[in-house]
């Protein structure tokens, strides 16, 4: 099975006889991996976000 660059699985017969070239090129991301990336770096601000909140609310609390 081979994934396409719009996250579809097509199959090929045992027959078919594929090439393999090397490039330095960078694939495009598929749209699964654009929305997981999205979804990653939305968890790590929610995450840093309340890493501060939760900072400052522990010495605002030590200092009264």
């Amino acid at each position: 099975m081979i994934l396409l660059d719009d996250d579809r699985f097509v199959t090929l017969s045992s027959t078919a006889v594929l090439a393999y070239a090397d490039t330095d090129d960078a694939l495009p991301d598929t749209p699964m991996q654009q929305r997981a990336r999205l979804i990653q770096r939305v968890i790590y601000a929610v995450v840093f976000t309340m890493v501060i909140v939760m900072g400052y609310a522990f010495f605002k609390a030590k200092k009264q």
